[in-house]
């Protein structure tokens, strides 16, 4: 027999193993986890780069799409008002004033027939049917402008 008891030797031994163990790992997972999140921090600040980039990149995008659509819907109203301008100048004109009323319809109901089958110009036109015409051609033309202006928009946001 021995004086000193072999067990608490055992579990002594036992315990500063685990414990070199646990501080061993610790250390080792602990350079592991350091490099990990030095690693993940340099993904995010690339990310929050690129994401600043693209940021800035649409903005001026953005910017340029509505200056773009600001000078399209000014050529819009402008044309739309020189639309309005020469139909103004049509009605007022002193051509519009020489022309015409209306021939009274015959009271047979039937158009009276004439000598010769001459088509009609815009010269025999009467005046409520010019003034008709030009306020026509005033909306087509404002039409026109609009649907250009869109078209328009269209295109440079595409």
């Amino acid at each position: 027999m021995s004086i000193l008891p072999t067990w608490p030797i055992a579990v002594g031994t036992l315990v500063l193993g685990l414990a070199a163990g646990a501080w061993i790992d610790h250390t080792v997972m602990a350079g592991r986890i350091a490099k990990i999140e030095k690693g993940h921090a340099d993904v995010m600040r690339q990310l929050a780069e690129v994401k600043a980039t693209d940021e800035r990149e649409n903005r001026t995008k953005e910017q340029k799409a509505v200056e773009r659509l600001g000078q399209l819907e000014q050529e819009k109203i402008d044309a739309k008002e020189q639309a309005r301008v020469a139909s103004a100048a049509a009605l007022n004109s002193e051509r519009m004033r020489q022309r015409a009323e209306r021939r009274p319809a015959p009271t047979s109901g039937m158009p009276e027939a004439t000598a010769t089958c001459a088509g009609a110009t815009g010269a025999e036109l009467s005046r409520p049917d010019a003034t008709f015409l030009i306020g026509l051609a005033q909306r087509a033309d404002e039409q026109r402008a609009a649907l250009a202006a869109c078209y328009g928009a269209y295109d440079s946001v595409r």
